[in-house]
């Protein structure tokens, strides 16, 4: 009687790791059908950056601007590999001005679009004051504020230094969920 319950009592468990391997690995095209975001819509962030945008777009830009850049992340999943494409790319921007402010901007791809911008700007203070006055937002005791439909606008601090971020949320969440099933 014990060896048939020892013995039904692997198969389950084996019936339960194979369930968990199934759903954590999802076929790519799974993934493109119900994750990617499949239709472009472009959102203002910072400056004239949009999200959507491709590396090559924004750098050839820069390039033509004489704005200095440097590639901070250049990573892609092997040739072999069974996953959904995971592309990141971003670059650093030293000496960014928006808003008459200079600071640090680091722009962030994802399969060649941009859904990120953060800026470390030296003044912090002054800055947040007239992101809230562009864009009629008030930061008072919030650590973000909804935009627009698409783009969120964050506040904090890290080992950088304080910053503000502009997100396009539904490939941030593209990222998120590839990340939560994939990594």
């Amino acid at each position: 009687m014990n060896k048939k319950i020892v013995g039904l009592s692997l198969l389950a468990v084996a019936v339960l790791v194979v369930g968990i391997l199934f759903v954590r690995h999802e076929s790519a095209d799974s993934f493109e059908k119900n994750i990617r975001v499949q239709v472009a819509n472009p959102a203002a962030l910072i400056g004239d950056f949009k999200s959507f945008q491709k590396p090559e777009e924004v750098t050839n830009r820069l390039s033509a601007e004489h704005i200095a850049w440097q590639v901070t992340s250049d990573s892609k999943l092997g040739e072999k590999d069974s996953r959904p494409p995971f592309d990141d790319y971003s670059i650093k921007i030293d000496e960014y001005i928006d808003l008459d402010a200079k600071g640090v901007l680091e722009l962030s791809f994802i399969n060649k679009r941009l859904y990120k911008a953060v800026f470390y700007p030296g003044n912090y203070s002054d800055y947040l004051s007239k992101v809230s006055a562009k864009y009629k937002a008030d930061f008072v005791g919030k650590s973000s504020v909804k935009v627009s439909d698409t783009v969120l606008i964050e506040t904090g601090e890290n080992s950088k230094g304080k910053f503000i971020q502009w997100i396009d949320e539904p490939l941030e969440r593209e990222v998120s969920e590839w990340i939560k099933r994939y990594s």
